[in-house]
């Protein structure tokens, strides 16, 4: 068994969001520089390889660039009320509104922006683009770990497996 961890200098991407909390409030839009870190594990080829390094930062650049510089937007909040309006969003929620144009804003099927969910979003979404890739070693790795860095002293991991037999 091996494991090969990418923390390439393009995982990161910076958003805005806000957060509901349990007692209806929510918390002021504000923004993160995140950073992701990639882990997959399984059995190396008789060449003593995994995955390509390169290609893995491939499919995961793909996944976070549009999330970049956007207001990150829970789609299946029931927080939060969405109008949209020609090029303008206007998001109702805890009392508060907030109008921004809709080429700022990425729509997450999540109910909420916290960590938590984004870590669980970007896990579900790197395990599915892996299992698309024609190149991608099904055989061979087991499993995959994301973790998401909201700054330097907090993060929040997932952690998945391809459900391989064997």
């Amino acid at each position: 068994m091996a494991t090969i961890k990418a923390a390439s200098p393009l995982f990161r991407f910076s958003a805005a969001h806000f957060i509901f909390f349990d007692d209806g409030t929510c918390e002021p839009l504000h923004g993160h520089d995140y950073r992701v870190v990639v882990e997959l594990t399984g059995r190396p080829s008789s060449a003593g390889l995994l995955f390509d390094f390169l290609r893995l930062e491939e499919i995961v650049r793909d996944i976070l660039r549009p999330l970049d510089h956007r207001v990150l937007v829970p789609r299946d909040s029931s927080g939060l009320h969405v109008l949209e309006r020609d090029a303008e969003v206007e998001l109702l929620a805890a009392g508060k509104r907030r109008c921004l144009p809709r080429e700022d804003c990425c729509f997450l099927p999540v109910p909420n922006t916290t960590a938590e969910n984004l870590v669980a979003y970007l896990g579900e979404t790197v395990r599915a683009a892996l299992q698309r890739a024609a190149d991608f070693p099904h055989a061979r790795v087991d499993g995959l770990r994301v973790e998401l860095f909201e700054s330097d002293t907090y993060s929040a991991v997932w952690v998945g497996d391809f459900g391989n037999a064997g």
